[in-house]
């Protein structure tokens, strides 16, 4: 097991010392002798003893900033980026268990992993699931201690069950290469992977980044989507490329955003609103749905009504009004793929 869970990356961030918080090169001069002693260290772990960071205040459970009122509970008395199974009692054998296991599937993302295993460097283990990537990817994962997976690509729902009978921890986190956690959220899911289980999974909404400018309106906010759950009680299905989790079991609401850049530039939108429709009509034409003629002239129009005016997408400005026409982009041209491969 990585005791050291998904680390920060040596010299972009701090990590815990007997010093205290040491940030920067010292960081990384000293590295090497942090994971030497990590291996050394007992089985059986005590409570750490290390100094609070600033805003952690015991006498006020936990970060005064951030409240967890909404969850009836207070986040766990423990420094960022120290795996969660260091502070949870380990079993009666003395064997530390792995609580919180975060899987990523990527592909040339190595202009963006780097910021999302940051975001999870207090997990126990980080599994990422590579397909074939031709930059630097593999080697900032493990960078960041993260178990690194090379794989083929299958599809989004068949990569996302693999990674998930990968996963060892007893709750599993999934995030995309492009996606990061807010503080917010990390701190809800310290505490919930940390006390007794009451629901079988939690959900979250997701704040998507378009070109700079977050969109908190239309459909593309609060865009919830459900991503931690228990061990035994989900699956992943849908029609790729639009995946979801099917969990067994009730599901709670946390608040923390999940910040999500899905592009990089108006040109890799554009592309891949052309390439999402084509596969998501290949996956209908399996499933022997048709289409009318209705399909690809109504909806688009109806698509484009509901994002900009009923959820009021146009207070995003600029952003909102391309956004919501190159939704109905989408939808013409999956419809439009699916009734021509019927009627040809």
């Amino acid at each position: 097991m990585n005791m050291s869970g998904c680390r920060p990356r040596r010299g972009i961030s701090g990590c815990w010392s007997r010093r205290g918080l040491v940030w920067g090169e010292a960081c990384g001069r000293n590295d090497e002798e942090n994971r030497k002693k990590t291996r050394e260290a007992p089985k059986k772990l005590p409570l750490l003893n290390v100094e609070a960071p600033p805003g952690f205040e015991p006498g006020h459970e936990g970060f005064a900033n951030l409240s967890l009122n909404h969850l009836g509970m207070a986040p766990i008395h423990r420094p960022p980026n120290i795996p969660i199974s260091w502070v949870v009692k380990s079993d009666w054998l003395g064997k530390l268990q792995i609580m919180l296991s975060v899987v990523i599937i990527a592909k040339n993302e190595e202009d963006r992993i780097g910021l999302c295993l940051q975001s999870v460097g207090f997990a126990d283990e980080c599994v990422v699931l590579d397909s074939g990537s031709s930059d630097g990817t593999v080697e900032i994962a493990r960078e960041y201690g993260a178990r690194v997976i090379e794989t083929d690509w299958p599809g989004h729902v068949a990569q996302k069950n693999r990674g998930m009978s990968a996963a060892r921890g007893n709750w599993i986190l999934f995030l995309d290469a492009d996606e990061r956690l807010s503080a917010e959220a990390a701190t809800e899911i310290q505490a919930v992977v940390t006390r007794p289980a009451r629901y079988s999974g939690y959900s979250f909404p997701r704040l998507n980044i378009w070109l700079g400018r977050p969109l908190r309106h239309g459909r593309w906010y609060p865009d919830r989507k459900t991503r931690l759950i228990r061990r035994g009680t989900a699956e992943w299905t849908g029609v790729d490329p639009h995946d979801r989790l099917a969990v067994n079991g009730p599901v709670q609401r946390l608040k923390g955003d999940i910040v999500h850049v899905p592009y990089r530039n108006f040109g890799e939108h554009w592309d891949t609103v052309f390439r999402y429709a084509a596969i998501q009509a290949e996956g209908m034409k399996a499933q022997n749905k048709g289409a009318h003629v209705w399909d690809f002239t109504m909806r688009p129009p109806l698509h484009f009504i509901d994002a900009y005016l009923f959820r009021v997408g146009l207070l995003d400005g600029l952003p909102g009004l391309t956004v919501a026409a190159l939704g109905s982009t989408h939808t013409f041209l999956k419809w439009w793929h699916v009734w021509r491969g019927r009627n040809q």
